[in-house]
């Protein structure tokens, strides 16, 4: 049943996010010796600081959002998920401008092939994951 293949794509992708905003959380404690010893000026050390801890609150924020759909608690439309699909896929494209080639930017392609591939799974006379 396709409604059924949507939610077990989003399970995936709400999956993957959680590791990747653990991960990037526990990565935190190690920027900051490399930040302290920058010499940037406070501005852009908080800056720095702020932007690290918001990407994984945005995957955490994200990877709830699918595990309610996959509950039952809110209905996602196909709209709403390829919506949705934008935030990976922009945070893919920045990191690879930024920084080049680099893991988390799969990460983020992978989530944003699920939720596109889960808005796509939904039956044509269905346009919520829970109908």
């Amino acid at each position: 049943m396709p409604a059924r293949a949507s939610r077990i794509l989003l399970a995936f992708a709400a999956l993957l996010l959680l590791g990747g905003a653990a991960l990037h959380g526990a990565g935190f404690r190690h920027a900051l010796p490399v930040i302290a010893a920058s010499g940037m000026p406070r501005f852009y050390t908080g800056a720095f600081k702020g932007l690290w801890l918001l990407d994984s609150l945005t995957q955490l924020i994200l990877a709830a959002i699918l595990l309610a759909a996959v509950a039952g608690q809110i209905l996602l439309s196909r709209t709403l998920l390829v919506l949705l699909a934008l935030i990976p896929i922009g945070n893919a494209a920045t990191l690879f401008v930024f920084l080049g080639p680099f893991p988390a930017e799969y990460l983020f392609l992978l989530v944003t092939f699920l939720l596109a591939a889960a808005s796509f799974a939904l039956p044509p006379h269905r346009t919520t994951v829970r109908q």
